[in-house]
């Protein structure tokens, strides 16, 4: 699993938090990764096949095999730039909250909060240079939030880094 797949589950995973508490949040990791094993679920072969579909089945399920081993391999990833991101969420939007100039966690669009706290702790937390973590960021943004979101959070981890 790349880096941007670890990154596109974690953003997943930190959105909620706009909606749970930080607890809440990782009590419900085991059934994440739960719901993740079910979505790339083994397909169940047909008892009556040709022989060309029966090998385009085996090729699919080899696949699918293939994602549920990249998850499982990737889940002490997630789970340690989940926890680092929560176990510092008060520094991390304390950071946001000085840098966003008449704007506050609390009034950003959930999207752009996740996407930023993943970009600090990165920043503050990681060895990754800004430029990597900027365009992480910003690919998160054109994904996942608004058309105004990757100018947005561009120009915030800009602000922050010149500080740092």
């Amino acid at each position: 699993m790349t880096r941007k797949d670890v990154r596109s589950h974690v953003f997943k995973i930190l959105f909620q938090l706009k909606f749970f508490s930080v607890k809440q949040v990782k009590d419900k990791l085991d059934l994440y990764f739960t719901c993740q094993d079910l979505v790339i679920e083994e397909p169940k072969r047909p008892e009556y096949q040709e022989k060309e579909e029966a090998e385009k089945f085996d090729e699919e399920l080899k696949k699918t095999l293939k994602e549920i081993a990249k998850l499982e391999d990737s889940k002490k990833q997630i789970l340690e730039f989940v926890n680092g991101v929560t176990d510092h969420l008060t520094e991390i939007d304390d950071v946001l909250n000085k840098y966003m100039k008449g704007w506050k966690t609390t009034r950003i669009p959930s999207a752009d909060l996740a996407i930023l706290r993943m970009a600090v702790y990165e920043m503050l937390y990681s060895d990754l240079s800004i430029k990597i973590i900027a365009n992480e960021a910003v690919e998160l943004a054109k994904n996942y939030s608004t058309d105004e979101s990757p100018s947005f959070v561009n120009a915030i981890i800009g602000q922050i880094h010149k500080s740092l």
